[in-house]
């Protein structure tokens, strides 16, 4: 096996960066390369807690144990529904609640959905290195938009749409985080 791997040509940026290939490295007090949290944040002991009151109990710990459906546990999507149209004044029902393996998974399939190849998707720029990569693997071509101190550059972003709709293009996606910017803050 090792002979075989010695063969293979390896990217410049393994065979020449010592750097760690995903940011923060040692000295990094807290990556957020990939919005981790403190982990002084997490709540060990309430969530040892609810473990292992859902394990004791077999009818729990079999339903929390297994996959599960694949739009998601039925009470929890009751009680989303419940909740938007509570909280939210909206109308939704079951069938509008998709419950995903977090956002790469919401972000994949979205892009499937809405992005044929050669689309082109604007995005912003610094942005999630996982969005990226899952447009990119849709045959999209991404156009980074201009950024302020606020978030998207409008006037800058129409210029862009403008010069787009000059060549017949008009993109199917904008990807944005409008309420919290990781990795620009």
């Amino acid at each position: 096996m090792n002979s075989e791997l010695s063969n293979l040509r390896w990217a410049r940026r393994i065979t020449q960066d010592l750097s760690p290939p995903f940011g923060g490295g040692e000295l990094a007090p807290l990556s957020m390369i990939y919005g981790n949290p403190d982990p002084a944040l997490f709540p060990a002991a309430g969530m040892a807690e609810a473990t292992a009151r859902v394990l004791a109990e077999h009818s729990t710990a079999s339903v929390a144990l297994q996959y599960g459906a694949i739009q998601g546990l039925p009470n929890l999507i009751s009680m989303l529904v419940d909740k938007l149209n509570h909280d939210e004044g909206l109308d939704v029902s079951p069938a509008n609640i998709l419950i995903t393996n977090g956002a790469s998974a919401a972000i994949g399939l979205a892009a499937r959905a809405l992005v044929d190849e050669g689309d082109v998707v604007l995005v912003e720029g610094p942005s999630f290195p996982g969005a990226m990569s899952v447009l990119r693997r849709t045959g999209a071509e991404l156009h980074v938009l201009p950024m302020g101190p606020d978030g998207i550059d409008i006037a800058g972003t129409e210029a862009m749409l403008d010069a787009l709709h000059v060549r017949g293009v008009c993109p199917p996606l904008l990807y944005t985080m409008p309420t919290f910017h990781n990795p620009a803050a």
